[in-house]
């Protein structure tokens, strides 16, 4: 996912993160001595939702923000598996609904 590479590329160079919801996609701001540095749009709604369950408020700072960014790899393995379940059940979904039409037949 380019977003996740995105994300992990601006994480060294900043000491804040801040999560703004826009209509169609969630924007990351990464803050360097309280200027906004780097802006990334994040369209993944998995992805959007898991930031928003890491920030507080939409803020992640402090001793967060360092966990956050130590821990990152693990944050993208868990992303990447939610990912792929929700890609297996929408394929799960659409083979159950053609499998009755074969049996019909």
């Amino acid at each position: 996912m380019i977003e996740l590479e995105e994300l992990a590329a601006r994480l060294s160079n900043s000491n804040l993160l801040l999560l703004k919801e826009n209509n169609t996609y969630l924007e990351c701001q990464f803050v360097t001595g309280g200027l906004v540095c780097h802006v990334v749009p994040v369209r993944n709604k998995i992805l959007a939702q898991a930031l928003q369950q890491k920030s507080i408020r939409g803020i992640i700072e402090g001793t967060h923000y360092l966990s956050f960014q130590n821990n990152f790899s693990s944050f993208c393995l868990h992303v990447r598996a939610r990912v792929l379940y929700a890609e297996l059940r929408a394929s799960t979904a659409e083979y159950q609904l053609s499998y009755p039409q074969l049996a019909v037949a």
